[in-house]
Parts: C-alpha cells; sequence; structure tokens
C-alpha cells in the first residue's frame, strides 16, 4: 500500500516544481514583477532673479525636426499656454541640445519637459 502512494507523491512533486519554473518564466519575460525605478526628484528653494523687462536673450533650435502648433501637444498644461508660448518639434535625429546657455532650473519626473535659467536670469 506505502508503494502505491509513492507514485502519486513523485507526481506531486514534480508538479510542484514544474508549475513555479513555468510561471517564473513567463513573468520573467512578461516583466510583471520587475521592479519599477523611482526617480528621485531634488527639491530646490526657488531664487529670485532680477532680469530687466525687454532684455534680449538668443536662442538656438534646440533639435533638428517637424514644428507644430503648441495647441497640438499632448499635456493639456502646455497645449493650453499656460506655461508660455512655444512651438513642438518632432525630432528627426536623435540630438537635443541647450538653446542657451545656463543651468537646468526644472526637470519633469517624466523628462518630458526641462526648464533652463539662462546666464543672465532668463527662464
Amino acid at each position: 500500500d506505502v508503494y502505491k502512494r509513492q507514485g502519486a507523491f513523485f507526481m506531486t512533486m514534480i508538479v510542484a516544481i514544474v508549475v513555479p519554473m513555468i510561471l517564473t518564466a513567463v513573468f520573467k519575460r512578461t516583466g510583471a514583477f520587475s521592479k519599477k525605478e523611482e526617480t528621485v526628484e531634488e527639491v530646490v528653494a526657488p531664487t529670485e532673479a532680477v532680469v530687466e523687462t525687454g532684455a534680449a536673450i538668443e536662442l538656438i533650435s534646440p533639435l533638428t525636426g517637424q514644428t507644430k502648433e503648441l495647441s497640438q501637444a499632448t499635456d493639456p498644461v502646455f497645449a493650453s499656454g499656460v506655461m508660455g508660448q512655444g512651438v513642438l518639434i518632432d525630432p528627426t535625429e536623435g540630438l537635443l541640445v541647450a538653446p542657451v546657455d545656463g543651468e537646468i532650473s526644472v526637470l519633469f519626473p517624466t523628462n518630458h519637459a526641462v526648464g533652463i535659467t539662462a546666464t543672465n536670469g532668463v527662464e
């Protein structure tokens, strides 16, 4: 009677080993349990810069590509013009350069927008 139960025991052990292996392979391939990298956003105290009204600043194009109206932006904040005037650029190359000499003052967590403060204080 004990020998009859050994067959069931071995089948149970095989299932107990094979099923988790298959599930692990499936979940690894689909990325269901992969860790998401958390972005750490540095909080910087706002600084006040006194800029002469009407100060002129020369900007270069940061990208090579097709320009579009800002109202076509998928981000409703940019599309509504709340952030100011501008254009969209659909890049044709993988190179992005700063349009002005300065420092990055704002970097959105999704990396879809960057704020730059020019060396003369213009944002």
